[in-house]
């Protein structure tokens, strides 16, 4: 899904330090800018969640369209930072566990409005995320 930031690093894949970490330390760019990737995908998740009729699909693709734009300076600002050291890593993994669980909900979201027969071209566009048929 294009949508969904390859902007976490591939520090998802370390192991998984708990969130006190990120509080005891100094909180590095790379966790700021995770947090914000966080944020939007949540707004997302709950724009999709309102989604029941084609009234509020139609209502919700433009303040998607504006979240859409949100990750994309978000994604632009991440990829302007260094690489990540093992403390930015450790920080941001801390975010690992909200992070896929709001990316299942989004997929979940779009296949539901897909079989509702729902999930418009425009939403598509916007969301970036194809529904295999």
């Amino acid at each position: 899904m294009n949508f969904l930031p390859l902007a976490l690093p591939a520090a998802l894949a370390c192991p998984f330090i708990s969130p006190a970490f990120a509080e005891e330390a100094e909180t590095s760019p790379h966790y700021a800018i995770a947090e914000e990737i966080v944020e939007v995908l949540s707004r997302t998740e709950l724009l999709l969640n309102a989604c029941r009729d084609e009234a509020s699909v139609e209502s919700a693709v433009p303040r998607l369209r504006e979240l859409a734009r949100q990750m994309g300076d978000v994604v632009e600002r991440q990829n302007r930072l260094p690489e990540p050291t093992v403390e930015d890593t450790r920080q941001v993994n801390a975010l690992a566990d909200e992070f896929h669980a709001l990316s299942r909900s989004i997929q979940d979201h779009v296949r539901r409005l897909s079989r509702e027969g729902l999930y418009s071209d425009a939403l598509a566009e916007v969301l970036r995320i194809r529904v295999a048929e």
